[in-house]
């Protein structure tokens, strides 16, 4: 929806229109060639990035707090595909013969191995 005074809303376009579905975290910026684009987690399983032409859009007022029924827009969707599944980090190790700096000492119940040097 947009709105040029904060009071009075028109509809622009249903993003997505999926009943009992997920869409979370949207975030929203104009580039400087005008396009506005949107990204969003999907079903909490990909990112879809959606490309809208804002010159293309055409409002309808929403009239009683009631989303107009038909509001489209032929916006280019492209998803994200997500990359590798994300594994918990691992405590970075020295390498070599890299040492720890300072007073650096094993976390938790860390113990040094046998015959390191401190």
């Amino acid at each position: 929806a947009v709105s040029k005074d904060g009071v009075n809303w028109e509809a622009a376009m249903v993003v997505e229109d999926e009943p009992k579905s997920e869409f979370s975290y949207p975030a929203i910026i104009q580039t400087s060639d005008g396009m506005v684009h949107m990204t969003y987690t999907w079903k909490r399983q990909r990112v879809k990035h959606l490309v809208v032409d804002p010159e293309k859009l055409k409002t309808t007022p929403i009239t009683d707090g009631k989303w107009p029924e038909s509001v489209t827009y032929g916006g280019k969707k492209e998803e994200a595909k997500p990359k590798e599944e994300a594994k918990p980090k691992e405590e970075a190790k020295p390498k070599g013969d890299a040492k720890p700096k300072g007073d650096a000492k094993p976390k938790g119940d860390a113990k040094p191995k046998e015959g390191a040097t401190e």
